[in-house]
């Protein structure tokens, strides 16, 4: 894999959008899907502990939400993974998914689930 992986900035908003349809299109077999709400990926700029990845070369080529849930046990959730369809098969989504268990380590927390 010869990409970075960062935490997301708000200027990659445009970015992920575009992959979250490309991942739709691709799990629908269809071009008529719809994107995020307008506002909705606003929590992942306010510097909680929600946080989006992404896997950049020369622009971001992949993407991983990663929600802090907060109850009785404490855990991650992984929402939506994408990885644009010519960088698949590379071990991307797998270095986003490590990344991700890597911040749940940071946080202390033990406990993982995935959609």
């Amino acid at each position: 894999m010869t990409c970075s992986i960062r935490k997301a900035v708000q200027g990659d908003e445009q970015r992920i959008c575009e992959l979250f349809i490309e991942m739709l299109q691709t799990i629908y077999h269809t071009e008529d899907v719809q994107g995020y709400e307008p506002g909705y990926l606003d929590r992942y700029w306010k510097n909680g502990e929600d946080i989006i990845l992404v896997a950049a070369d020369d622009d971001v080529i992949a993407y991983l939400a990663v929600e802090v849930h907060r109850e009785d046990v404490d855990y991650i959730y992984l929402d939506d993974l994408s990885v644009t369809e010519k960088k698949r098969g590379n071990g991307i989504g797998t270095s986003l998914i490590h990344k991700a268990e890597d911040y749940a380590m940071e946080l202390g927390l033990r406990n993982y689930l995935t959609e």
